[in-house]
């Protein structure tokens, strides 16, 4: 699949990085770390030791990028007035919109840009950090939880959790979003 990753930093480079090793095809945007994947490759780091990781592009904005089959959206909350006009290039007639972000109101701010049957919540329980450009560590894999943003899980939330499952990810469907971000907070 083509994959961006808008916010590749802790969350966003560790998944990234890890759907890359499955095979799928990850595109990276980041701003602080781009020019130091797009040279060396993505370092991760979790008990298994540590591996460096290509990806397909590491860039700084998505200009020129154009649609993805998934988008996984993984920047900080605080940045949402903003990322929708990021994100919209990258959005095809198909495209499945995953936000994995902390706090409330994420799936609302990109609802404008995917029908509603298309955009999934993704909450991470996990303890993963950047450590230098480029650098993720993981020191508790924990998992992953996915839900509709309305509804229960659908189509699309089966196939994101197909896809983060098949890169070896703990990763779960659940028919309530409201249920899983009570958990997470």
């Amino acid at each position: 699949m083509r994959i961006a990753v808008v916010g590749a930093g802790a969350v966003g480079g560790w998944y990234g990085g890890r759907l890359a090793e499955a095979g799928h095809e990850v595109h990276l945007v980041t701003r602080a770390d781009a020019a130091t994947i797009a040279q060396t490759g993505l370092t991760l780091r979790d008990r298994q030791g540590e591996r460096q990781v290509r990806v397909a592009s590491a860039r700084p904005t998505t200009d020129g990028l154009g649609p993805c089959d998934v988008v996984i959206v993984a920047a900080k909350a605080t940045a949402n007035a903003t990322l929708p006009d990021q994100v919209r290039p990258l959005i095809g007639p198909r495209t499945i919109l995953v936000t994995l972000q902390n706090g409330m109101g994420n799936v609302e701010a990109f609802a404008d840009l995917v029908p509603g049957d298309r955009l999934v919540a993704g909450l991470c329980f996990v303890c993963i950090n950047r450590l230098a450009p480029g650098v993720v560590e993981n020191t508790l894999a924990g998992n992953v939880r996915m839900a509709a943003a309305q509804g229960p899980a659908n189509d699309a939330v089966l196939a994101a959790v197909a896809l983060f499952a098949g890169a070896g990810i703990d990763c779960r469907a659940e028919d309530s979003l409201e249920a899983v971000l009570w958990k997470k907070l």
